[in-house]
């Protein structure tokens, strides 16, 4: 059973999950939502401070918690984190290749909303950034269940490239709200 005074650092175990990259996200969001109706600050309005309090903190980590292991890039970052991988020590450069193909990427992004139908451009940009996010997310996976010390920097390096990705999509989203409203 839960208690409000339930502060365990470790998201994983916050939500009973076994701490790896391959999470059910099912079992996840219902983790979430049965610790959310325990500790939710409404259950507490008529409480004592302390009680409000501890019920703010707690909403706030599990709703922290839960967006970190919902993403497969924060995710990464988080185990890394766990494992003592000091991010902060490494100085590494994305490979050219990739870079080249990330600001091709951006150019047709940007030239989209001059094209006669902006939504195929969109589509296309978005459905190349997917299809590479689920490969790179595959790689990643399978980097983590080596549990090999040597692979946390191309790990490491893997999450840097998701994040360009993550980026992109975001983007993307952006320019079709803004032809939406338009």
């Amino acid at each position: 059973m839960m208690t409000l005074d339930d502060f365990s650092q470790n998201y994983f175990a916050l939500f009973q999950l076994p701490q790896t990259y391959a999470v059910n996200e099912t079992v996840l969001s219902q983790q979430y939502r049965q610790r959310q109706t325990i500790i939710h600050p409404d259950r507490f309005v008529n409480g004592t401070a302390q009680e409000k309090r501890l019920s703010i903190q707690q909403a706030t980590l599990t709703n922290e918690a839960y967006e970190t292991l919902k993403s497969p890039l924060k995710r990464a970052e988080y185990l890394l984190l766990l494992l003592g991988f000091d991010a902060e020590a490494c100085s590494t450069q994305l490979d050219p290749l990739f870079l080249m193909e990330q600001m091709s990427l951006r150019e047709s992004l940007s030239e989209a909303t001059e094209q006669a139908d902006p939504y195929v451009v969109l589509d296309d940009i978005s459905d190349t950034v997917i299809r590479q996010k689920h490969q790179l997310v595959s790689e990643i996976q399978t980097a983590f269940e080596d549990n090999n010390e040597d692979q946390w920097l191309a790990i490491y390096m893997m999450t840097q490239k998701l994040r360009f990705f993550d980026k992109l999509l975001e983007e993307v989203q952006h320019i079709e709200a803004r032809l939406e409203s338009a």
